[in-house]
């Protein structure tokens, strides 16, 4: 997805975690997979749900 362009500021993809997550307490593959939007939270919380709006181009 276009936000992805951004170096993962946001996944809105990614695994739900029960809040906060430690990185360094998780494996490799669990550090960086939460849904993450980090102009709202920090990257190691993990959000349990989130809602994409999109708009026309021609706005």
């Amino acid at each position: 997805g276009w936000w992805y362009n951004s170096c993962q500021l946001a996944n809105l993809n990614g695994v739900y975690y029960r809040g906060s997550y430690d990185p360094k307490g998780n494996t490799p593959h669990q550090a960086e997979n939460g849904v993450v939007w980090t102009t709202f939270k920090p990257a190691t919380y993990s959000l349990k749900a989130v809602r994409m709006f999109v708009r026309p181009a021609e706005f």
